[in-house]
């Protein structure tokens, strides 16, 4: 059994063990210590990482009690190193598993949903088993900044299993023994493995920044502490550039944005009108063709490509053509026949150009997968 040294003091960051083994393996070399601050992959969090006498560890698990250190090279058996852990990291997951618990015992008391996943990595997320308003995560994302603000102790600890029993912890597994128990002032208690900071004024700012459904609850990210500063700081020089370039205040990014799409949006619209008008003209002023006929629309909508293949029908005996798209993204179709057998000749049509679609009456709808250049070639061989 290895000495678990980050159940006492969740902020030794450096510490001398003796090593027990240091065996080959496919990647590099498992090394076995009599005593480790190492946090091992667990609870939803990954593996601490450091140095053992200079060699780094990239990965730490635990298997019957059993602390695992996953080294590039060998150490000497039976001789005492020194180790040191990426503090940066082991804080910024402090952090957010503290700032995690906050949040689940904030829900779980205040609505009754229990926590029923957890995966701290580069994002941080909590699945719940029900879905809250924005109104409510706001309401759990002021309190849990009140607690921050607080600086209520945070107490990790192994009750007895007689004491266990007047507890009233969460726990997202049936524990049976030795189960230890993370208790942040009178807001939560929690059963879990993993370090924690010492008072939640160590864990800064407290943010929720985004959900989504997920299975017939909800997905909830955080981002806590550090995590927060540098999301804040990505934000802040977004927003300063979109500021910048539409000279505007920063906090008028928003609105000054939202204009722009209005009245883009509008511009749109008009050359859409132009281009539907210019493409109607082309058809007014052809001649009529025997064969097919081809035409490639700008960004058209399907309702102006329908209209254009509309008034293109008594101008061609073939099929009328109307495509908007291009070669990278494909093409989308309007197929327009008078003579009905188009209908049984679209599987082949598709089937030549890569594309997808059908219709019925002589008119068909879809997309082709093919260049410009193929399109047209195919079709001014093709015949009914």
């Amino acid at each position: 059994m290895t000495e678990k040294l980050y159940d006492k003091d969740s902020e030794l960051f450096s510490f001398s063990a003796e090593v027990i083994s240091s065996e080959k393996h496919e990647n590099g070399y498992i090394t076995v210590l009599n005593r480790t601050a190492f946090f091992p992959e667990g609870g939803g969090q990954y593996a601490d990482t450091g140095t053992i006498d200079g060699i780094p560890v990239f990965d730490v698990q635990i298997k019957d009690g059993i602390i695992y250190h996953f080294t590039e090279s060998p150490l000497i058996k039976n001789k005492t190193v020194d180790c040191v852990l990426d503090k940066e990291k082991r804080f910024r997951n402090m952090q957010n598993h503290s700032g995690e618990h906050i949040i689940s015992g904030l829900i779980h008391s205040l609505y009754g949903y229990d926590n029923v996943g957890f995966h701290l990595g580069t994002d941080v997320t909590l699945d719940f088993n029900g879905i809250l308003s924005i109104k409510q995560l706001r309401e759990v994302e002021k309190k849990a900044n009140d607690c921050v603000y607080e600086n209520l102790p945070v107490k990790a600890f192994y009750p007895t299993n007689e004491e266990l029993k007047s507890i009233d912890y969460r726990s997202k597994l049936d524990l049976k023994d030795n189960i230890r128990i993370v208790k942040i002032g009178d807001i939560d208690t929690c059963a879990c493995c993993a370090p924690h900071v010492k008072n939640t004024g160590e864990i800064g700012i407290i943010k929720i920044v985004d959900f989504e459904k997920y299975k017939s609850g909800m997905r909830i990210y955080i981002k806590c502490g550090s995590d927060a500063l540098n999301l804040f700081n990505t934000y802040l020089d977004n927003i300063s550039d979109i500021s910048s370039l539409l000279r505007v205040k920063r906090e008028e990014t928003a609105a000054a944005s939202k204009k722009i799409y209005e009245n883009n949006s509008a511009l749109k619209r008009k050359l859409g009108e132009i281009k539907l008008l210019n493409a109607l003209k082309v058809i007014e002023d052809a001649e009529y063709v025997r064969g097919n006929r081809v035409l490639f629309l700008d960004d058209a909508e399907n309702g102006d490509m329908i209209k254009v293949a509309n008034a293109s029908k008594e101008k061609t005996g073939g099929i009328t053509v109307i495509l908007s798209g291009n070669d990278k993204d494909g093409y989308r179709y309007i197929l327009y026949s008078n003579n009905e057998e188009i209908n049984l000749k679209i599987k082949s049509i598709n089937f030549a150009l890569n594309g997808k679609g059908g219709g019925s009456r002589g008119m068909m709808q879809g997309s082709f997968n093919e260049t410009k250049e193929k399109i047209e070639e195919f079709f001014g061989d093709f015949t009914l």
